[in-house]
């Protein structure tokens, strides 16, 4: 300690200059290293089934490369991909897990019974999906562990799907509400409600926003919806974003479908269908970031978080 305070204050001062120039270097460096690159979708190209394919949204000229043969609705979450895959001679539809090389299914489902839709809960240790049975007008949502095990039905009903993770413990749907009008007909609004997992209560939070497609940003709460389009194009609707804390939608001047946040929450991923079918990877303002004509169909577009 004695040779320490005979160290001169101006040593001190050059010593925390260096220091925080260092700082600065670590900080300039991070935000140069490259962002989360792999734009996962499901795609109809050349003479495949609808498989898995991921895009380098970083390279200059990104081609699609097929991750899973016949594979539909990929989700992704530190490599794992979870993704649905139908078995046409029984009729019904499966969960998988996609892991490094090896792929096996999660559910076993009977004859006539369907999935869709399933997402990772934010720490990587649930699934929530949909579910259905053939002529069977009533759909369920699910959730189970990540190994398949604890598969609960949460509702068995018509009013809610596509159940997306707001936090391990809750999930957020799309929600059918009916009213009355002042004539006594009733009048469907289509909105967004909010689940816990474990007690079941079920909070509607906004109404009439007609989402057809979204996703949340489970760091933030803002949620990003598209609206469905117009009839010659229905899946090219407007794109909104309700931010957290927020009453009102923000509408981008952008059209699209089933959007999907970055990890980090600055970047959504777009799907369009026309006469070319595109990628398109915007900020939240509206601002195209990167743009991807792809060789066939492209849909369900997810990063991996």
């Amino acid at each position: 300690m004695e040779k320490l305070k005979k160290i001169p204050p101006m040593a001190w001062r050059c010593l925390a200059l260096a220091v925080g120039v260092v700082l600065v270097g670590i900080t300039l460096v991070y935000l140069t290293l490259p962002r989360p690159n792999n734009l996962y979708f499901q795609g109809l190209i050349g003479d495949k089934p609808w498989s898995i394919y991921k895009i380098d949204i970083n390279r200059a000229d990104p081609q699609p490369v097929l991750v899973i043969l016949d594979g539909q609705e990929p989700d992704v979450r530190n490599g794992r991909i979870i993704f649905v895959r139908w078995d046409y001679d029984w009729g019904n539809g499966n969960v998988w897990i996609r892991e490094g090389k090896t792929e096996r299914p999660l559910t076993a489902n009977p004859p006539g019974m369907l999935v869709a839709y399933p997402k990772w809960s934010p720490n990587g240790k649930m699934i929530a999906f949909d579910s259905a049975t053939v002529g069977d007008p009533q759909s369920g949502i699910e959730v189970m562990n990540a190994d398949g095990t604890g598969r609960r039905l949460l509702t068995n009903d018509t009013c809610h799907s596509l159940p997306t993770w707001v936090n391990d413990d809750e999930l957020l749907l799309r929600t059918i509400r009916y009213d009355r009008d002042d004539d006594g007909y009733y009048l469907a609004f289509w909105g967004f409600s909010q689940m816990n997992i474990y007690s079941g209560e079920v909070t509607f939070l906004q109404g009439d926003l007609d989402p057809n497609f979204f996703d949340v940003d489970a760091r933030s709460g803002n949620i990003v919806y598209s609206q469905p389009g117009p009839p010659e194009h229905p899946s090219n609707g407007e794109i909104f974003i309700l931010f957290e804390g927020n009453q009102e939608a923000t509408r981008l001047d952008k059209s699209g479908s089933q959007p999907a946040w970055s990890p980090e929450g600055d970047r959504i991923a777009l799907d369009h269908y026309g006469e070319q079918t595109y990628l398109e990877v915007i900020d939240h303002y509206g601002q195209t970031i990167n743009f991807f004509t792809v060789p066939g169909w492209a849909s369900r577009s997810a990063w991996d978080k």
